[in-house]
């Protein structure tokens, strides 16, 4: 804005003052609820005051109204959404693979939310009642979303009577049992699996998709193996068997917390069951050991834990070493003090130690090749 016309600058400073002051006053009365919101934002915090029943219950109108209308501002724009997905609107944009994309992109959502919203958009477009219900703010998007799941297996008029009736939780949950009874087995064995990855941390990272019954299964053995190892036994025999056993139980520690005792049983547990199996399991008849775990470790290594626990605190040479071990010609991954489980991660040698006094042990001279790799000279007996 120019000042020419004006005697002096204070002059265009209260012209200048004036019209922002009418601005202020247009927004006013165009947003009066944006002002108010706004008006209570900018001002200090005031301490909150104990209400009656009275305005409790006219607050919570205005909440449930408010929230209506947000159902209905939401359904129009999965109207647009659907619109914008079936008219093929996406092929002038460059760059993005999928209208979820796109939404993400556009609209500052997470590429999952993205995806359920679009899954949800086409899904009303066959789905007309419910998109009424939703438009007129009868009906949540938490409960749409569930119904959608349902499209073209179900009546829709029936489906609605069932979501103005039952809360949006107890409709979710109805709606997973419908879907888990409704022929979807097949569907269910298809999602099965079983991986597992070697972290960087040299952890064995293990997950597994189960259907309900394997699941049921697996959970039961897992929280029997659990409680086994949660309380101890009277039994001075079953004691003992279990001192010699792959995972010693957990001796109850009272200033330890019981949810990190849980943590640990509960590993421990599973892999006692892994352990049971693999001492009971018929013969492997294919010629190959594929049941065995190896672990790398040095002679000279079990010797150093071995003086450590000494009276004399380890001091001294390694004279116990077997003979025939050669103090530099070991692979690299041993003479840098590391154990490792072959084909996983690394391990403490203190753990190497407490698992020779549970394995067959195999003497095994190696020498190291020009690229780190390990060339077995010779293979000792058990």
């Amino acid at each position: 804005m120019a000042v020419t016309g004006y005697e002096d600058q204070d002059q265009y400073q209260d012209h200048d003052q004036v019209e922002d002051h009418d601005q202020v006053e247009a927004s006013r009365i165009a947003r009066p609820e944006l002002h108010a919101v706004n008006a209570h934002v900018g001002s200090a915090e005031e301490p909150p005051r104990r209400v009656d029943r009275a305005e409790a219950e006219a607050l919570a109108a205005r909440i449930m109204a408010a929230a209506a209308d947000v159902c209905r501002q939401e359904a129009v724009w999965l109207r647009l959404v659907g619109e914008f997905d079936a008219c093929g609107a996406l092929g002038h944009f460059d760059g993005l693979v999928s209208v979820a994309h796109w939404l993400s992109w556009s609209c500052s959502l997470a590429p999952g939310t993205a995806r359920e919203h679009v899954r949800v958009a086409r899904a009303l477009r066959r789905m007309p009642h419910t998109m009424a219900e939703f438009a007129s703010g009868e009906i949540s998007y938490s409960k749409v979303r569930e119904l959608t799941r349902l499209v073209d297996e179900h009546d829709e008029d029936s489906l609605l009577v069932l979501a103005r009736h039952a809360t949006a939780s107890q409709l979710a949950r109805t709606v997973a049992a419908y879907r888990g009874l409704s022929g979807t087995h097949q569907q269910q064995e298809g999602r099965t699996r079983v991986r597992w990855t070697n972290r960087d941390d040299g952890c064995v990272h293990i997950s597994a998709v189960l259907t309900p019954e394997q699941g049921a299964a697996v959970v039961a053995a897992l929280e029997a193996a659990t409680d086994s190892q949660l309380e101890p036994t009277e039994d001075p025999a079953k004691d003992r068997g279990a001192q010699t056993a792959a995972v010693p139980p957990i001796q109850p520690d009272r200033t330890e917390p019981f949810a990190e005792r849980s943590r640990r049983a509960r590993v421990n547990g599973l892999v006692e069951i892994a352990n049971h199996y693999l001492n009971t399991h018929p013969d492997d008849r294919s010629g190959e050991d594929r049941t065995t775990v190896v672990v790398d470790v040095s002679a000279a290594q079990l010797a150093g834990c071995a003086e450590s626990h000494a009276p004399d605190g380890g001091a001294g040479t390694h004279e116990d070493v077997p003979a025939g071990t050669l103090s530099g010609g070991e692979p690299a991954r041993l003479r840098d003090g590391t154990c490792r489980v072959r084909g996983h991660g690394a391990i403490e040698p203190a753990t190497a130690e407490r698992l020779a006094c549970e394995a067959t042990l195999i003497g095994i001279l190696t020498r190291p090749d020009h690229d780190h790799a390990t060339e077995p000279l010779a293979v000792g007996r058990t």
